[in-house]
């Protein structure tokens, strides 16, 4: 029992620890009395008055002079004893003690942003953060939440960033404002809508990725970028507008936006970044302007886009431009197009038939390679080269017709199981295995389209013509002989 003129404190926070034998804070037991001296843990030194045990060190106090304390200093305090300390009373709900703590530990560090962040949580009665989450939007008014705020590190301030954030349903985004961070409203999944002013000029990468809750996006008018995958996984976003002013769309903007159904790239864009409409099952249209169709490689992936349209001023469809669009089913190729690049629509499985316009000179290599329901192709009389792979694999391709203008067709060219025979120029470059084994190729005059029908036909004829050369001999030998 300590003298009358001793007090118990904590030896490392220097806590008054009154008759409790634990410092609060540090969770140790005060050192043995000293004579004359004051209780204190021996690693927090908290003050432990008539304590026995520092009631967050668990330890035995030490004596100190009058009114002081072994104390350590402030910088040996045990913040995660602390921390585990008072959550365990938080998650029995033992919200009156777990204050009281907070106050003590505040005591030894006034500006630990975590126990302001703890004080705000048991103002709510919440024994999580994801308590905390289905709070109310009082949060950011609370003094505690300001005051963590303004005490926390980069990594804290993202946490309660996040907590604000995640229970927004509408966000105006006040004037003046001229760029949304990067990741600002990440995983705000009750967020469903949000307007911006003309202001804001730049959306940083991510910004809004994975608002599952999205379905309204009123854009700035003054907009010039939209960041890599700044909507990314914004799985209930149905439309949006991009208004005329955006130059730019990063790589994955609008990824696995599956309800995603119609978008029109304005004409003011000129770069346009791979997998924008990765994975958008939903999309039904999409136009696309000149400007970027030069520049654009696997935008769609696996989306949905059974149909296609190509501005009229498109000269080249690029290399991989709408390779595995899956649910492509019909493209409308303007007639301004010479070139189809390599891999342009290959892997295309939905894709039934193509007609080709007639300023088309090239067909590049696996251009519609594995449309496996490719069943009509129309070339024109422009087309001079035929690439490798180019229709290999179109299984239900049993029709076409070669124009007298194409000078080389690629090995593999018409890999195509369904197609029996057809009639190359006798001009023409035909590479190794540019047919499968089984297509009947004869060479002449071209003009018609044989297939495999056609090849009956003349099969047929060379029947005929042999049943009639055979009659005409029995019936010689029977005169005659």
């Amino acid at each position: 029992m300590a003298n009358n003129d001793s007090i118990r404190t904590c030896p490392k926070c220097g806590m008054n620890l009154g008759q409790r034998h634990l410092c609060p804070v540090c969770d140790i037991p005060p050192e043995s009395e000293r004579s004359h001296g004051g209780r204190v843990c021996p690693k927090c030194g908290m003050n432990l008055g008539q304590k026995h045990l520092c009631p967050v060190c668990d330890q035995p106090e030490s004596r100190s002079e009058q009114g002081g304390s072994k104390g350590t200093n402030n910088a040996s305090f045990d913040n995660d004893a602390l921390l585990k300390r008072i959550l365990g009373m938080m998650s029995r709900k033992d919200w009156k003690n777990a204050r009281s703590l907070c106050a003590q530990a505040l005591n030894a560090e006034p500006n630990n942003a975590e126990v302001y962040f703890l004080l705000c949580m048991i103002d709510f009665e919440a024994s999580s953060e994801a308590d905390l989450w289905r709070a109310n939007r009082r949060l950011p008014d609370n003094s505690n939440f300001k005051e963590a705020v303004r005490l926390a590190s980069e990594e804290l301030k993202r946490r309660l960033q996040q907590i604000v954030f995640s229970s927004l349903v509408e966000v105006v985004i006040p004037a003046g404002v001229t760029e949304i961070e990067a990741n600002a409203f990440k995983d705000c999944t009750s967020l469903t809508s949000v307007t911006m002013p003309d202001s804001v000029t730049i959306i940083r990468n991510g910004a809004f990725s994975g608002c599952i809750g999205l379905t309204s996006v009123i854009m700035s008018n003054k907009l010039r970028e939209i960041g890599a995958n700044a909507f990314h996984d914004c799985t209930s976003l149905a439309s949006i507008t991009i208004p005329n002013s955006v130059t730019t769309i990063g790589n994955g903007s609008f990824d696995n936006c599956i309800a995603l159904r119609s978008v029109t790239i304005p004409d003011s864009v000129t770069r346009i970044g791979s997998s924008v409409f990765f994975g958008c099952i939903g999309l039904k249209t999409v136009t696309i302007p000149s400007s970027v169709m030069g520049k654009i490689s696997n935008v769609f992936g696996n989306g949905a886009l059974p149909k296609l349209v190509i501005s009229s001023a498109v000269t080249v469809i690029p290399e991989g431009a709408f390779q595995n669009c899956s649910s492509l089913t019909s493209i409308v190729i303007p007639e301004s197009v010479t070139m189809i690049g390599a891999c342009a629509f290959s892997h295309c499985n939905g894709l039934t038939s193509v007609t080709i316009p007639n300023r088309v000179t090239g067909i590049g290599d696996r251009a519609f390679e594995n449309c496996d329901l490719l069943s009509s192709v129309t070339l024109p009389d422009s087309v001079t080269r035929i690439g490798q792979y180019a229709f290999f694999y179109c299984t239900c391709l049993n029709s076409i017709r070669m124009p007298s203008s194409v000078k080389s067709i690629g090995a593999h060219a018409f890999g195509c199981t369904g197609l029996k025979c057809v009639t190359v120029p006798e001009e023409t470059d035909i590479e190794y295995k540019a047919f499968d084994m089984n297509v009947q190729v004869n060479r002449g005059p071209c003009g018609a389209s044989v297939g495999s029908q056609g090849c009956s036909i003349v099969i047929l004829l060379f029947l005929s013509f042999v049943t009639i050369i055979a009659m005409c001999l029995g019936a010689w030998n029977r005169l005659f002989v």
